[in-house]
């Protein structure tokens, strides 16, 4: 098996270790967002139906990064703080102009352990770590029958995202709710590299 290995999460312990691993690199690490009580980075949308969790494991089976895909539901998506799908127009590539819903799969909450790898080439395996995450993520949205995907993505991972086969939706912008920057993009399935989980 090659490592890290890469699982869809069901287990609400497994989802629980997930939420953790956010807390770990969104809050002690990087400061995205205060500390609190319970330890854990989570929303509605975490314990919620039309929601996947993909974790990426080392050689210990010790989760070290995760991501989630939300698909349409009663809930809409994450990102619809962010982005307005209702009015938002497709870039001339798409062939059409605007969203069809249900045809839409939300990707987020990307994390990476600190300590996922001793290697002096760390930056590269958590590059890899990410870019085989987002891949899986794209195969399992084909699977679901999305015909696109849509991120909220953090200035700095804009390179792994567009090196995937998605699109700027304009330009970076801050949020109004944690006043971190961001840039919404856009990728049809068809487009983007995906990689089934036992490929990898």
């Amino acid at each position: 098996m090659k490592y890290p290995y890469f699982n869809v999460v069901k287990s609400k312990v497994g989802i629980q270790n997930i939420l953790k691993l956010r807390y770990q690199v969104l809050v002690l690490e990087y400061n995205f967002f205060p500390e609190n009580n319970t330890h854990e980075i989570a929303d509605e949308y975490d314990f919620y139906s039309k929601t996947i969790h993909i974790g990426a494991f080392d050689e210990n089976s010790e989760l070290i990064g995760s991501l989630r895909i939300v698909l349409d539901g009663e809930l809409g998506f994450p990102s619809k703080d962010y982005l307005n799908f209702q009015t938002i127009c497709l870039p001339s590539e798409f062939g059409c102009e605007h969203f069809q819903k249900d045809k839409v799969a939300d990707i987020g909450r990307l994390v990476i352990a600190k300590n996922s790898c001793t290697h002096q080439l760390k930056k590269g395996y958590d590059q890899m770590t990410s870019y085989k995450l987002i891949a899986v993520a794209h195969s399992l949205a084909k699977k679901a029958g999305v015909t696109m995907c849509c991120a909220i993505s953090n200035p700095r991972l804009i390179k792994l995202f567009l090196s995937l086969g998605y699109l700027p939706m304009g330009s970076k912008q801050i949020c109004n709710k944690n006043k971190l920057p961001f840039i919404p993009i856009i990728g049809e399935v068809n487009r983007l590299i995906c990689h089934p989980i036992l490929d990898l």
